[in-house]
């Protein structure tokens, strides 16, 4: 036996204006949807909507100026557990970029400062992060370390114990598969 799926009409949430790069979407408290996607002309930034029961709201920006949050297939990642959402992004202010993790407690509707996740380093550069929540509500992030050549990958992991303020030191995860 099969159920047909009946789709709603289609709303949009964005303008030209407001960006619209590759859109990300979690569930927060209550099963409403949260989205975000970049806006990767000037000003760069993150921006977001938040259903409220009966519509989504207008595009707000998350992120303070001058970040510049990458695009296309580098752009941010979330994860979502109740109201709380984690957000990781590369900044391509950063000399040899920089992973940066923000955060809300509220399902998205005030986000933390920037809190930087890898490493602040001359040696390498960084790329592609993501975002998990472990059972006790704290945030797993993994990226790529490169060398400034781009060469020697590595996927590092760094764990949060307090909710995203500290990570913990870098773990090569790759060291668990030489040779990939």
């Amino acid at each position: 036996i099969s159920q047909e799926l009946i789709w709603s009409d289609y709303q949009s949430i964005s303008s030209g204006s407001d960006g619209y790069g590759r859109p990300r979407i979690c569930l927060t408290a209550n099963n409403n949807p949260f989205i975000i996607w970049t806006k990767d002309n000037s000003p760069k930034t993150i921006n977001a909507s938040k259903w409220d029961g009966n519509s989504f709201s207008s595009p707000y920006s998350i992120l303070p100026n001058g970040l510049d949050p990458a695009g296309g297939w580098q752009a941010p990642e979330i994860a979502s557990s109740s109201d709380t959402i984690y957000i990781v992004f590369v900044s391509t202010a950063i000399t040899n970029n920089a992973i940066f993790l923000i955060r809300s407690f509220d399902g998205g509707l005030i986000f933390s400062d920037t809190i930087r996740v890898s490493d602040d380093s001359n040696l390498n550069r960084y790329n592609l992060p993501n975002v998990t929540i472990n059972d006790s509500g704290n945030p797993i992030v993994t990226y790529m370390e490169y060398e400034l050549n781009w060469h020697n990958p590595r996927q590092i992991v760094k764990t949060s114990h307090d909710y995203g303020t500290t990570f913990s030191s870098a773990v090569n995860g790759s060291n668990l598969s030489p040779g990939e």
